[in-house]
């Protein structure tokens, strides 16, 4: 979660870098979208809604905590892992297989997309509020 967080927050910084440029409402959109779908992966695996420890009450749980908590629940037994102790751990971690997939895909296809079309819009590295060149 840490590459979404990092790549959400270059695509957010290059759009205040373009604040006022003539490419950027038509750049908007697009990062929009880009971003949403990155989203979309990070909301999958973990819950980003919670910012205190009631949040916790009102929003479920989601893959990374479900898999740490069935960690702790096989570790503190006696016993070997249950059947259902692995059945969980395979659904578990066919969902989050599924999530790596798409945030996979998202970074071999959109992100290079997203790169080109800003680079077909010819936007300077530097912006100084002029539109000049």
């Amino acid at each position: 979660m840490l590459k979404i967080r990092k790549i959400r927050k270059q695509i957010q910084g290059f759009l205040g870098n373009i604040a006022g440029h003539p490419a950027a409402k038509d750049i908007q959109p697009v990062a929009d979208t880009l971003l949403a779908h990155l989203s979309a992966v990070e909301n999958e695996i973990v819950q980003t809604k919670i910012k205190s420890i009631q949040d916790a009450l009102n929003h479920p749980i989601k893959l990374n905590n479900k898999l740490a908590a069935l960690a702790a629940t096989v570790g503190r037994a006696d016993a070997a892992p249950t059947q259902q102790d692995y059945a969980v751990f395979q659904e578990l971690s066919q969902k989050l297989e599924v999530q790596l997939q798409r945030l996979q895909s998202i970074l071999e296809t959109e992100v290079p997309a997203f790169n080109r079309f800003v680079r077909e819009q010819d936007v300077p590295v530097v912006f100084t509020g002029s539109t000049e060149k």
